[in-house]
C-alpha cells in the first residue's frame, strides 16, 4: 500500500475490525501505565516508595511480554478510553446515520456518567489505576484534567450529533469542575493544573482546557468562559520557545518536547481560534505547526517520538499525526493527504490483522500488546475521523474534524 494512495477500503476495513475488537473486549483491557494495579505489587511495602512505583510502571510499559495476568492486573474500562470511543462513534454516526452508532455512544456515555469521580459536586473523571508521574502521585480515581477534557469533548460531540441536552449539561458541569478545582491564578498568570492540589503547569492540557471552555462558550454564549480561555491560552503562548516548540511542563524535570503533546497543543490553539473568532494566537500556532512538521517525521514518514530520536515509534504519535493534520484540512488542502499518509504508515507498521494496533516499535524490539486506551481508543478515533473527513471531502474543501485530547 503506497502512502499517497491510501484508498477508502483499507480505512473502512480497519475501522470495522477495530470497532469489532473493542466491542468484543467490552471496551476494557490493559494500559501501558496500569502496572501499579498489580495485586502482587500492592502487597509489597515498596508500593509506598516513589522510585519503586516508577520502576514498576516503566518496567511493565517497556516489556514486550504481557505480565499483567501473572501479576494480577485486572482488565478494566478506562474513562478516557471510553470517551475517545464515544467521539469515534459520533464520527461513524455522521457516515452511517445515528441509529446503531448513536445507541452505542449513548450507552457508553451513560457508563461515564455512572463512573464519575466521587466526592465532587461537578462531573469529573480519573484513571482506573494509580499512577506515578515525575511530579506527583495520583491514586486510582483521582480526577485529572486530561480525563475530564476527553469526557467533556465526547459529551459535546454527542450533543452536537444527537441533540441530548443532558450531554451539554454534563460537559458544562465538567467546565465548572475545572474552574473550581484545577484553575490556578498566581503571580498575574492563569492556567489549569493536572490534578487537585498540585500547581505545576503542563502546557498541552492547560491549552486543551482553554479550548474546551471556548467550545462550551460557543454553545452556551457565556462570555466568562471565553474570557477565561483567552487568559489561559495566553499563559502558554508566552512560554513558546523561539523555535516554535513548547516544553511539556514548567517544572525543572519536564523540559522536553514530544510529538503527540505538541499535536495536542496545536489542535487546542486552532480550536480556541475557531470557537472564539480570536486570532491573536495565530502566529504562535503557525510557528508551532512549522516546528512540529519539521522535527517529528522521519524521511519514510515515521512519526518520531522526540525531535532528535527516531525511537520509540509510538501508536499515540501515529493517531495524533492523523488528528492534527485533519484539524488543518479545512484551510490546507494538503493536510488531508498528509493525514492519509500518516494512516498508511500506521497500517503498514503497527496494524495487526487480528484487529488492533501495536503499542510501540523500539530500536531492538516491538511491543505488540493491544492496549485499549493508549492504542485502540486513540486509533479508533483517529481512523473514524479520517473516514468521516474523506467521505465529506469535495474537490475544493475538506470538512473540519474536531478532536478530543490526551
Amino acid at each position: 500500500m503506497e502512502a499517497d494512495d491510501l484508498k477508502l477500503a483499507p480505512v473502512e476495513s480497519c475501522v470495522a475490525k477495530l470497532h469489532a475488537y473493542l466491542q468484543a473486549a467490552d471496551y476494557a483491557g490493559y494500559d501501558p501505565y496500569d502496572g501499579l494495579q498489580s495485586r502482587v505489587f500492592r502487597a509489597l511495602p515498596l508500593r509506598n516508595w516513589k522510585w519503586a512505583r516508577t520502576a514498576m510502571t516503566q518496567g511493565m510499559k517497556r516489556s514486550p511480554w504481557n505480565l499483567r495476568g501473572l501479576l494480577g492486573v485486572p482488565r478494566e474500562r478506562n474513562p478516557k478510553g471510553i470517551a475517545l470511543c464515544v467521539s469515534a462513534l459520533t464520527r461513524l454516526a455522521q457516515i452511517s446515520g445515528p441509529q446503531d452508532a448513536g445507541q452505542e455512544a449513548r450507552r457508553l456515555l451513560d457508563w461515564l456518567a455512572e463512573h464519575r469521580a466521587p466526592g465532587y459536586a461537578s462531573f469529573c473523571w480519573g484513571y482506573n489505576f494509580g499512577w506515578q508521574s515525575r511530579s506527583f502521585w495520583a491514586p486510582r480515581g483521582t480526577p485529572n484534567v486530561a480525563c475530564c477534557i476527553a469526557a467533556a469533548e465526547a459529551l459535546l460531540d454527542a450533543h452536537e450529533q444527537f441533540g441530548r441536552p443532558a450531554d451539554l449539561a454534563m460537559a458544562h458541569s465538567t467546565c465548572d469542575f475545572l474552574r473550581e478545582h484545577l484553575l490556578v491564578r498566581a503571580g498575574g498568570e492563569t492556567y489549569f493544573r493536572y490534578i487537585p492540589g498540585n500547581d505545576i503547569a503542563f502546557h498541552n492540557v492547560s491549552l486543551q482546557a482553554a479550548a474546551l471552555l471556548a467550545r462550551t462558550a460557543a454553545r452556551t454564549g457565556e462570555a466568562e468562559l471565553s474570557d477565561l480561555a483567552a487568559e489561559v491560552a495566553g499563559f502558554s503562548v508566552r512560554r513558546q520557545k523561539e523555535d516554535g516548540s513548547w516544553d511539556y511542563g514548567e517544572s525543572h524535570n519536564q523540559r522536553w518536547t514530544d510529538n503527540f503533546h505538541t499535536g495536542f497543543t496545536l489542535i487546542a490553539l486552532s480550536r480556541y481560534a475557531r470557537y472564539t473568532g480570536d486570532d491573536r494566537f495565530r502566529g504562535a500556532l503557525e510557528k508551532g505547526r512549522a516546528f512540529w512538521e519539521r522535527n517529528f517525521f522521519a524521511a519514510d514518514g515515521a512519526p518520531k517520538y522526540y525531535p532528535d530520536a527516531r525511537y520509540p515509534l509510538d501508536v499515540h504519535s501515529s493517531a495524533q499525526t492523523i488528528l492534527t493534520y485533519l484539524e488543518f484540512s479545512a484551510a490546507d488542502p494538503g493536510a488531508l493527504e498528509k493525514a492519509n499518509r500518516g494512516a498508511a504508515w500506521a497500517l503498514r507498521n503497527l496494524w495487526s490483522e487480528e484487529g488492533y494496533f501495536y503499542f510501540q516499535i523500539r530500536r531492538t524490539y516491538t511491543i505488540r500488546l493491544p492496549y485499549v486506551r493508549w492504542s485502540q481508543a486513540w486509533m479508533f478515533y483517529a481512523m473514524a475521523s479520517l473516514l468521516a473527513s474523506r467521505r465529506a471531502a469535495t474537490p475544493t474543501q475538506t470538512a473540519p474534524v474536531s478532536a478530543p485530547f490526551s
